[in-house]
């Protein structure tokens, strides 16, 4: 970003975010309400300003959480089948496989065995027929309180010569956290981001992977998956009010940032290595709207970005609060642009990825 964060600046968030915390400004109002009889009509004014203080909070608190998160210089420890470790991040390395899949997780020791299974299989069918195709898994383990980690290793284990690691962090980040974690340690020629769920069809990698081979130009390209047009289809297994999230938000993202992308939000992209290398450092937002910033990046770098259709089934377990995050992400995408327009971030294009410590 193009903010010089020092250690004062992030007391000054933590002492704002303390302020504008509801019990400390409910305490104030009560203390100013007591202090003289006051007539209906300021009491009422006193109570719109505290509301208006708490919505002045919840808009700017991932500018403090982003303050705070600038100054943490803590590193993930990588898991595998020998233990736990520290490395640094090897996303300005040159590859070693085709292919890394990155795998946020958050409590998915439910959902991510099957899914791993059913990749695994689809993969290795690939690699046989042809050798050169190798691949690793990277599980970015956002703060999981179950055995999520656990789970990842012991579907390792039953593959011999499948590589997994899980990229662990202690604390949850969010989902965009995950993935530029995961994505900083990433080995492949390709980086795939792709859900925990399975919800995308993983033979559709192919889709991407033509259309990528289309489109990349001097080793840049993105390729986003789709469910736009599952939309209209009778045999689309969406509930009905994630189709209103989808509609709402790309109107927000065409809007606010300009992407002619109908369908950001897929948990399914690809990226080459290049891509991900001028992304990811970037990469600001950790929650919902991550993926926006990547394109609106993308756009920024001046790299091409494709999108096609791919089969997707909602898969239950979601951990998604719909108005929530409609909510959240309606807010992250206006703080994306203002942030970029006045200068708090900053698209870098011009330093080396092992030059930028990873978050």
């Amino acid at each position: 970003g193009g903010i010089n964060t020092t250690i004062p600046s992030v007391l000054f968030a933590r002492l704002i975010n303390i302020f504008f915390s509801s019990p400390f400004t409910y305490l104030s109002v009560l203390t100013l309400t007591s202090l003289r009889k006051m007539h209906w009509f300021h009491v009422l004014t006193v109570a719109v300003l505290a509301v208006l203080v708490k919505a002045l909070r919840w808009f700017l608190q991932p500018f403090f959480i982003w303050l705070e998160r600038k100054a943490d210089k803590s590193s993930p420890v990588v898991v595998d089948s020998t233990g736990r470790r520290e490395e640094p991040a090897q996303l300005s390395q040159a590859p070693s496989f085709k292919l890394s899949l990155v795998i946020p997780a958050y409590n998915e020791e439910q959902r991510l065995p099957k899914m791993l299974e059913e990749t695994i299989e689809y993969l290795e069918r690939r690699r046989k027929r042809d050798p050169k195709y190798t691949y690793e898994f990277v599980v970015a383990n956002d703060g999981s309180k179950d055995k999520t980690v656990q789970v990842a290793l012991d579907a390792a284990a039953l593959h011999p010569g499948v590589v997994l690691r899980v990229i662990d962090r202690s604390a949850n980040r969010g989902k965009g956290g995950a993935v530029k974690t995961g994505a900083m340690y990433a080995r492949g020629e390709y980086v795939l981001m792709v859900d925990a769920d399975g919800a995308t069809r993983i033979s559709d990698l192919e889709v991407l992977e033509r259309k990528m081979a289309a489109v990349e130009k001097d080793g840049f390209g993105v390729v986003v998956g789709s469910r736009n047009h599952l939309v209209d289809d009778a045999v689309a297994k969406r509930k009905w009010y994630r189709n209103i999230l989808m509609h709402g938000f790309h109107f927000l993202v065409s809007t606010v940032c300009g992407s002619d992308i109908q369908d950001t939000q897929c948990g399914f992209k690809l990226f080459t290595r290049k891509s991900a290398q001028y992304l990811f450092p970037n990469q600001e937002t950790e929650h919902w709207a991550f993926d926006v910033e990547l394109l609106y990046l993308a756009r920024k770098f001046k790299m091409p970005v494709a999108e096609v259709p791919v089969n997707w089934e909602e898969i239950a377990g979601s951990k998604l609060n719909v108005v929530e995050a409609t909510m959240s992400m309606a807010r992250d995408l206006v703080l994306i642009q203002a942030f970029y327009m006045l200068g708090v971030w900053k698209a870098n294009n011009t330093i080396l990825v092992g030059d930028k410590k990873s978050n």
